[in-house]
């Protein structure tokens, strides 16, 4: 009745031709999920000059951006601390890595794509 989500396929258009890639040659690739925490690096890194541009007048509302995603990734590390514990990861590990790539850093610990 419903898809499979998982065999669904990404469509990308490149010069007029449609090409479509599995789903699972990305999500099972430890250079996509590498790439992924990069992002969530330069997404902190980013968030406070872009939030200072969105919010000139305050300096509270500039930080907002990045408190969000501290907040966020903060919020993980119960999920985080589950798989770390699995896997033999010390908890000081688990919640530096958390708080920095996020779900980018569990998720493919936890499919065995990339080791701690």
């Amino acid at each position: 009745m419903f898809p499979d989500r998982r065999s669904e396929d990404i469509t990308v258009e490149s010069s007029g031709s449609i090409y479509r890639l599995p789903k699972e040659r990305f999500m099972n690739n430890k250079s996509f999920w590498y790439f992924l925490q990069f992002g969530a690096i330069v997404l902190y890194a980013v968030s406070i000059p872009f939030g200072y541009w969105l919010f000139p007048c305050t300096n509270l509302s500039a930080w907002s951006i990045f408190a969000g995603l501290a907040l966020l990734h903060t919020a993980e590390i119960t999920i985080a601390r589950k798989i770390g514990s699995k896997k033999n990861i010390s908890l000081l590990r688990v919640v530096v890595k958390t708080l920095l790539f996020g779900f980018t850093w569990w998720r493919p610990l936890k499919k065995g794509i990339i080791t701690s």
